[in-house]
């Protein structure tokens, strides 16, 4: 952060403690600033600490958030006070990133976006340059834009979190995105189009012995693809054809003894974009919608999503899934001697 550019950028520094003493003084200073260019947004921050060879710099997993020494930041790019995009990385690199939606640490890490940063330890203590472009985030079309944004600090040895701006505890109950400070006089930001294609293609090979001592051989192969393309600013299409969920994590084993569903979190790429839309409470327990539904009896053949708000002014939001991403024709009927018999389905992917 030598440039002067950086070095010309006013820098956010009253930090306070969240833990372990709420509002306190920081034990150690940080200073971060914020610039955007034509494409992306440029966070760089410096995390002074006297004793450099004390950061924790623990490599883990993406989207992990490891016994290490953490920044982040949150950006609400669409102002509605309700939801932020929130990108972080520790000492050692490791990236992290999700949806924080109104509620107190309710941060949907399923969410992924393409960004980069960049982490260097030096005398002083360590420093972070993040690149986050437009087209990972969703703000209307306007000649001049306000956001709202916080960033963070964890420092890991001394169990301690520090924010900015400072959100007292007696009042986050009720949100906190609505109480970010605001990043203002935001001018002539283009969002970018934001296409996002990822082909894949799967091969095996099978090779037995037979009791005849003949060798046969089994070729297979399978191929699909994944499309990401932003309609406008907030608008979101996602199309699916033959989708492979076989980089999503697997499901952790649960003994289910309750006469109840078992519900685990959403990770396929398909269906996590637009899904904090449905993150909220109507009065009672359990949620709205369950996607993890769609696809558990049959394998998804084609499908295809449309998701945020119609318009950029809009306070409304849709999420629109298709009415048939679960039809497999080989099971719905089958023919016999005796004529035709009909086999029971799951409902289609509409719900």
């Amino acid at each position: 952060m030598t440039e002067p550019d950086w070095r010309q950028a006013p820098a956010a520094t009253d930090f306070r403690q969240l833990e372990p003493v709420e509002g306190a003084a920081p034990t150690f200073p940080t200073a971060v600033r914020v610039l955007y260019g034509p494409d992306a947004l440029y966070v760089g921050a410096m995390l002074y600490d006297p004793e450099p060879h004390r950061i924790r710099r623990r490599l883990g997993r993406r989207d992990q958030f490891n016994q290490a020494d953490w920044f982040g930041v949150a950006i609400d790019s669409y102002f509605d006070r309700k939801t932020a995009y929130v990108f972080a990385v520790n000492a050692a690199g490791v990236l992290a990133d999700g949806v924080l939606t109104n509620r107190e640490d309710d941060l949907d890490q399923a969410w992924d976006a393409v960004w980069e940063a960049a982490v260097a330890v030096v005398d002083s203590g360590w420093s972070v340059e993040m690149r986050i472009p437009y087209a990972m985030l969703r703000f209307p079309q306007a000649e001049v834009l306000t956001w709202g944004i916080s960033f963070r600090r964890d420092i890991a040895r001394l169990s301690e979190v520090d924010e900015w701006p400072f959100i007292p505890r007696n009042i986050r109950s009720s949100g906190v995105v609505a109480y970010f400070a605001r990043l203002e006089n935001l001018r002539g930001l283009h969002p970018g189009r934001n296409l996002q294609i990822t082909p894949y293609v799967v091969s095996n090979a099978t090779r037995l012995r037979q009791d005849d001592g003949q060798i046969s051989s089994e070729l297979d192969a399978d191929a699909g693809l994944d499309l990401k393309l932003g309609l406008t600013s907030s608008l979101i299409l996602d199309l699916t054809l033959n989708p492979d969920f076989g980089q999503v994590e697997v499901d952790p084993a649960v003994l289910n003894l309750t006469a109840f569903e078992t519900v685990f979190e959403e990770r396929r790429p398909f269906f996590t974009e637009g899904a904090q839309i449905f993150d909220f409470s109507y009065g009672r327990e359990g949620r709205l919608f369950y996607s993890r539904r769609i696809g558990a009896a049959e394998p998804i053949i084609g499908a295809a999503k449309l998701s945020g708000a119609p318009k950029a002014d809009s306070r409304w939001d849709c999420w629109a899934p298709p009415p048939a991403t679960t039809f497999n024709p080989n099971i719905i009927t089958s023919s016999a001697a005796s004529g035709r018999s009909w086999v029971r389905t799951r409902p289609l992917a509409a719900w």
